[in-house]
């Protein structure tokens, strides 16, 4: 039967209702801030060699927050020169970037 407008919806779900995929990922992510945070914490405060603590610390730290990569620009306005400092988020997980000597 075809749809055709100004009929009432018809089976599915309600207006606002979340699909199991969605609440799969909202329980996931629950788990990740309390729980699985709460053992990364107690793993990290186990670790007591400061060497291997900072390692793991580390690379918890890029799925954290991404790293940065500064440009440094200069113009000349009006006769003075201005620095401007910008950041670029780079993907180091795909492509590791290359750095240039002066």
């Amino acid at each position: 039967m075809k749809f055709e407008k100004g009929q009432e919806k018809t089976g599915g779900r309600d207006k606002g209702v979340k699909n199991k995929k969605t609440i799969a990922w909202e329980r996931l992510g629950e788990f990740i801030t309390d729980a699985g945070a709460n053992r990364v914490k107690a793993y990290l405060n186990s670790i007591e060699d400061d060497e291997e603590f900072f390692k793991v610390y580390e690379r918890l730290l890029n799925y954290f927050k991404p790293r940065h990569q500064s440009t440094q620009l200069d113009a000349n306005v009006k006769g003075e020169i201005q620095q401007i400092i910008g950041m670029q988020i780079i993907d180091d997980t795909k492509t590791k970037p290359t750095t240039e000597t002066d």
